[in-house]
């Protein structure tokens, strides 16, 4: 599990947790790319989201 947001930033759990492999769990921590990487991931559920509330 990865927390989008972090819960002592203000990230409500768990609407900013993603069940996401090792390895991009690894990138979303300490990627060159890690910020748009995470940005692309929250984007992606609230899509999903959304999908699954119409």
């Amino acid at each position: 599990m990865h927390h989008i947001k972090r819960l002592s930033d203000g990230g409500p759990d768990p609407e900013f947790v993603a069940a996401i492999c090792p390895n991009c769990h690894r990138r979303a921590h300490y990627s060159h790319d890690a910020e748009e990487f995470n940005h692309n991931l929250e984007n992606n559920i609230k899509e999903k989201e959304l999908q699954f509330s119409q």
